[in-house]
């Protein structure tokens, strides 16, 4: 149910941070456009799209950076 990391192991947080990111890359998409029934979707500047896209990235790298350190078996 969870994507795979580069070792092979489930990884609940590769998957998180691979929905996270599409989220944001899509709100970026829409930003500033009506959608009929739902109304404008509030701007997002580019600074916004990689503050978001920089803190889940960091969430990641993190992971990745104590699991180096740590390694499963």
């Amino acid at each position: 149910m969870y994507l795979k990391d580069s070792r092979g192991h489930p990884s609940i947080t590769l998957t998180f941070v691979a929905i996270s990111l599409l989220v944001v890359l899509i709100k970026f998409i829409l930003a500033g456009l009506t959608i009929p029934g739902l109304g404008e979707v509030p701007a997002m500047s580019g600074v916004d799209f990689a503050a978001a896209a920089g803190a889940v990235l960091g969430i990641w790298w993190a992971r990745e950076k104590t699991e180096k350190e740590n390694p499963r078996e």
